[in-house]
Order: structure tokens, then sequence, then C-alpha cells
């Protein structure tokens, strides 16, 4: 019995006293407030979140709805990251005036570009509806509590949108526990204002992504513009910058080891309070199979870029979103990483099930049990992801969009206004659908993909029709195999471009769509999914009611702990400081890297090593200017001990004082599995440094002129 005390103990004293873990939510600072003022903070938890009054979360927006922006400028400069806005860049970007090469420093706002669809949106407040939404739902379970969570989360959003002025939405945290209602304002005029070249922010490309040490200048810069009376506004010539309620004081002055961080942002998702089956499941059986999927389309895509200059641009942006995956998903189903993370998962288990066996808590250990039993008794995980893959691919990600419309048309009584409106959706999202596609390209892809289905899913899993090779054969020529059928198809398939099917959508045929061969595919397919489709969502809805049960069991054990909600794109902060990295035995990272780092590894046949001359001539003469270090070098990049995620790129590290000192932009290596379990002793943020920033955005491109409006200790 002592010695599971002694255990349970110890669990418990792993969870309160990583002080430097946590995304929290910013609404709900004043109750972390006390552990941000020992680590260093000076501000005040009002100078944090404030509903009233300005304050820092009125600096900080969404940027895009997948990244984190900051305001510079009381004339709504906002700094981001250069990989947040390279759709952007993508997106003004031509063989005439290429930016993502060239890059791109506007001169006066007059050069400022528009970029259609681009929006940011502000965090307005907060509003906690888990009382609300409980007395609603008493005695209320499964079907019946849904519709009434659905029902007053309607009632709440309608109320506080007041009459379209605010986007609001509402999310849950703990598995459903608490529920929150969260109100933004959007801004749709954004105009870029300038973006270093790619051998600037995005240095070392994918050799370097998620690697400290790191030596890139992943920053881009935009401007908020409103109507006349500072609201909201679609582009218009008359529009004027934006007047925040708050911007933020930029400290050049430099940092060292030890100080105070704090970030905020929007972090996207992570899923902190997983069982050990659910992780091994998901790192061991899942990723792997999305890893080698990625691989397929990243070997192609490159093949098609390096041969296709047009290509080049029109495909960057999904490319390096793919590629950034494709990496993550690799660090994160490392062997050795996994079993780590397993070890300390069921370290912790073991210590709950001691406490639910001392407190006779019977729910909470059936609900790990329960657990267990879904996860080691479903085998279909590899299953159901090479299925899935099989419909990422354009064409047959557009024909299984067309079923729906193929039942209507199919139907004995015509509809026409339900096909016109069905139709008129689809072609709505074939831009989404068909922007990289390239027809050789997805010819290799999708025999690839249908490859790696053959070879990865066990036999007695595989779908009849497509379990063998020589099921597939070319009707015209007879010739059998996977790549006679897929060159069969993608040649003779309406899906093959977007101009086809919307051609076809101008008189559609249910005759037409019935004879394709690549929409017969995609049904293959889709018929194929309902082999393993009833099991994941049984195993869903077990996993729901068991890790919601698993979540509140853990909060019970540790009351005296404040839990943090897992990341969900809402606001949050993180404090930590400055640290080096030990991951390993013998090796040791410095916290700080210069730009002496990016000439050591210049590399001239390298797309990924290429320095420019201008700033190698800068580099040459020292002529830093201000931003110089004490040692006269160029700070560049640095890290930092706090937890952040997907969604918080670009978000600004601040000091003590709140001042901004950079721009996280991405996560280590070491710490790739950041998601599903945190360790302060291997996480770490990666930071470029904001002297660095400052230092190209003047002396390399000319925008002198920016630092006046900025307020620049």
């Amino acid at each position: 019995m002592k010695k599971i005390f002694l255990l349970f103990s110890l669990i418990t004293l792993s969870l309160t006293s990583m002080a430097d873990e946590g995304m929290w939510m910013i609404a709900l600072i004043g109750k972390n407030y006390a552990a941000m003022q020992k680590a260093g903070l000076k501000l005040s938890a009002d100078d944090i979140y404030n509903v009233n009054n300005a304050s820092l979360k009125d600096a900080v927006v969404s940027f895009g709805g997948y990244c984190t922006g900051e305001l510079v400028s009381n004339d709504g400069l906002l700094f981001t990251n250069h990989h947040c806005g390279f759709e952007s860049i993508q997106q003004l970007s031509s063989l005439q005036d290429n930016i993502i090469k060239d890059g791109f420093f506007a001169k006066s706002r007059t050069e400022e570009r528009p970029v259609p669809g681009l929006h940011v949106d502000f965090f307005i407040r907060m509003e906690d509806l888990t009382n609300v939404i409980a007395d609603a739902t008493a005695g209320k379970t499964g079907a019946e509590r849904e519709a009434v969570v659905k029902e007053k989360s309607k009632e709440a959003i309608k109320n506080a949108e007041e009459g379209g002025k605010y986007r609001v939405e509402v999310k849950s945290s703990f598995r459903g526990a608490e529920t929150y209602l969260f109100v933004y304002q959007v801004f749709n005029d954004v105009r870029m204002v300038a973006a270093p070249p790619s051998a600037i922010g995005n240095y070392g490309g994918d050799t370097d992504n998620w690697m400290w040490p790191r030596h890139t200048g992943d920053y881009s810069v935009f401007r908020v513009y409103a109507a006349a009376d500072n609201t909201p506004a679609e582009f218009s010539t008359s529009n004027v910058p934006y007047h925040p309620k708050k911007h933020l004081t930029i400290n050049a002055n430099g940092l060292k080891e030890g100080d105070y961080t704090m970030t905020i942002g929007f972090p996207g998702s992570t899923n902190r309070y997983l069982s050990s089956y659910t992780i091994n499941n998901l790192l061991g059986q899942q990723y792997p199979c999305i890893v080698n999927a990625n691989a397929v389309q990243l070997e192609e895509m490159k093949k098609v870029m390096d041969k296709d200059p047009q290509a080049k641009i029109d495909m960057a942006a999904t490319y390096a979103q793919v590629a950034n995956g494709y990496k993550l998903f690799t660090g994160q189903t490392d062997k050795q990483t996994v079993a780590r993370v397993i070890t300390k998962k069921e370290e912790e288990e073991k210590g709950f099930r001691s406490w639910c066996n001392q407190n006779n808590k019977t729910e909470y250990l059936a609900a790990l049990n329960n657990l267990k039993n879904v996860y080691e008794s479903y085998n279909w995980g590899p299953t159901a992801n090479y299925t899935q893959q099989l419909m990422t691919n354009e064409p047959t990600a557009a024909a299984s969009q067309f079923v729906g419309l193929g039942e209507l048309l199919a139907a004995k009584k015509s509809d026409k206004k339900a096909i016109a409106e069905a139709g008129a959706e689809i072609k709505a999202s074939l831009k989404q659908v068909y922007g990289t596609s390239r027809k050789d390209m997805d010819i290799n892809i999708m025999e690839r993909l249908i490859n790696l289905y053959i070879d990865n899913v066990p036999a007695d899993q595989q779908a009849e029709n497509i379990k063998n090779k020589k099921n597939f054969i070319n009707p015209k020529t007879g010739k059998i195999g996977v790549r006679a059928f897929v060159e069969y198809a993608y040649n003779n398939s309406l899906f093959a471009d977007s101009n086809s099917v919307k051609s076809f959508l101008t008189k559609p045929s249910a005759k037409a769509l019935n004879a394709d061969p690549v929409y017969a595919f995609s049904k293959t397919v889709s018929e194929a999914m309902q082999n393993f489709t009833p099991m994941q969502m049984a195993n869903a809805a077990v996993f729901k009611k068991e890790n919601n049960t698993y979540i509140k069991g853990l909060r019970e054990m540790n009351k005296d702990k404040f839990f943090y909600a897992d990341a969900n794109f809402t606001m949050r902060v993180s404090y930590g400081n400055v640290a080096p990295l030990q991951p390993r035995d013998a090796v040791n990272f410095n916290s700080f890297t210069t730009l002496d780092g990016v000439m050591e590894k210049e590399n001239p046949n390298s797309t990924e090593f290429e320095v420019p001359k201008k700033l190698k001539q800068l580099w040459q003469n020292k002529d830093y200017g201000r931003f110089a270090n004490a040692d006269g070098k160029m700070p560049l990049c640095y890290i930092t001990t706090n937890d952040i995620t997907g969604g918080n790129s670009g978000s600004p590290v601040l000091n003590a004082n709140g001042e901004l000192i950079g721009l996280a932009f991405d996560g280590n290596w070491e710490g790739a599995v950041g998601d599903y379990y945190y360790d302060i002793n291997r996480n770490r943020t990666i930071c470029v440094d904001i002297r660095y920033v400052l230092f190209t955005l003047t002396k390399f491109g000319g925008c002198d002129y920016l630092l006046s409006e900025m307020q620049l200790k």
C-alpha cells in the first residue's frame, strides 16, 4: 500500500509541477496569474485580457482562419509568419512577378496589394455557457441531449451576433464538460505589405523544418483596412488603415537565456488527455499510413514542379502544407518517440488505477478499461486510412461530391431546382478541389495509392473489387494492371479536369455520370468504406463516452490542479522562458542562432540553402544598423519552453512587460509529439528574433519608413 501511495503522489506531482506546460484560455488567465507572476510576468491580468478596456488580446488576431497575427502599429500594420502568409504570397505570384522567389516590399501604402479572400478575426469576448447547457440537458442523454445542446448553442449565437455585427461560435472543452461562446469581429480587407524572398522566409526548406538549430526569417507583413468609421468593410479603394484598440510595443534590445517569454495565439488542436491505448492506435498504427501516402504525393508533385515553372508557383502552397504534415507525422510516428510517450502515459494510468482502487471509483476505472478494450479489439486502422487515401486525389475527390447529384438525376421524378442547387454548390468548390491538378501527376499518384492499398491492407479486409491487381483492366485495350486502369479512367473521365466538370454541370445526365470510370471507382471505394465505417462509428461513441469519463476522473483525482483545456483554435496564452535544448546524451543545443549560421549552411546547389546576394553583402559588411547584438552579430532565431501547436504560427512572443520580442513559427523535432504529451525537457518553441525581422525589412527590403509608425524600443 505504501508503494502504491508513493507512486500516486509522484504522478500527481508530475501533473502539477510543470509551470511552463499548457495553452491557457486567455479569459481565464486570472486563475493562473500567480504562477505567471512567479515565472517573471510584470503585467496585471487585466493588461492581458480585459473586455472593457484595451488589453493585449486586442492586438492579436486569428489570421486567415489557420494562423495568428499581431498588430504593431496604430495604422493596422500586422506581423505574421512567412508560411502563414504563403498562400497569399502564392496567390499574388506569377511568372512575371514571382514574389515567392524574389520577395515583395511595398515602398508606400499605394503599393500594398489586396489579397482576395484573406481575413483577420479580432477576439472580442468569451462567455461561459457551461451552467446554461447543464441546466438545459439535466436528465437527458444521447441524441436527445445533443439536440438540446445544439438548440441552446444556436440561441446563444444568435443573441451574440447582434444582427450580423459579429461572428460567433460555441465550442466545448474537456470533451463536453465545459462549454464556451466566443465572439469575433471579422475584417475582410487585408493587404500585403512585405514578404521576404523564400531564401530568407523559408531558408532551410523541408530539410530544416521542425529542426533546431534554425536560421529562417519566417515572417511576412500585412495591413488591415476598414471603412472610414473604423468598422469592417469589404475591399474598397476608399477604405483606410484600421486603428486597433491596442497594438504592440516592439522591444529590440534583445534577450538572454532564462528570460520570461509569453505567447498569445490561436493553437489549433491538441489531445493531451488521451489514454495510452488511443495514442498507440493513432501514432503506432494510423499515422504511418498517412506518412506513406504523403510521401507519394510529395514525390509526384516535386517531379512536376521541377519541370514546370508555372506548376511550381501553382502548387507551392499545397506542397508546403503536405510537406509540413509529412515531416510532423514522421516525427510523431518515430518508434522510440511513440514508446517513450506510451510509457509516460502508462505510468500516469498506473497511478490513476491505484487512486481509483483506493477510493472505490469504479466508474472511472471502468472507463479506462473500456478504452483499452475498444482499441485492442479494433484492427481496421490501417485499412481505414489507406482506403480513405484513395479519395484524396483530385479527380476521385471531385467524383465523390457527385453522389447526391447522382441520386437526384436518377430519381423517377426530376427535381430541377434541387439539381441546379446541387450543381451550383459543386461548381463553387471546384477551384479548391482542382487547385493542383495535373493529369499525368494525378495518374501517377492514383496508381501508387492503389498499390499502397493492395500492398498494405490485410487481405481479409480488402474490398473484393480492388484487392487484386488483376481486377484492374483497361476495357479498351484489355490490358491488365493498376496503371492500365488508371490511365484509361483518367483519360476518359469528365472528372479529369475542372473544365470538363463545368461542362457536364451545364447539362447533367445520370447516364453520363454512371458511365464515368472515375465516378464508378469512387463509388467502389465508398462501398469499401462501409466495411469499417460502422465499427468506426461504434468505437467513436465508446471513445467519446469513456474518454469524457476518464478526463473527469483525472480532474477529480487532482482537485487542486488548474487544468488547461485542449487547444481548439481559440485564443490561448502560454508562458515559459528562453532555454537551451539537451534532448539526448552528449547533444547540447544553444538557445540562439545568428546570421553567421546562414552563411555556414549556404549551398548554391540546393534551393533550400541559397543565400540572396544582398543579404550576403550585408553580412560581409556587418551592416546591421541598430539591430546587432552585443557581440556585433545579427541575431536570428531562439528557442523557448513555451507550449504551442499548429495555429500558433505567427503568434507574438512577448517579454515580461508584454513587448514584442519575436514571432513563434515552429516546434522542434524532439517535441513533435507535443500535441499528445508535453515534455519540458524536449519541447521547444522556435522563434524568429524581432531584430532579424526589422533588419531584413529595412536593410534588405528598404522599408525603413515602416519603423516610423511602430512603437519601437
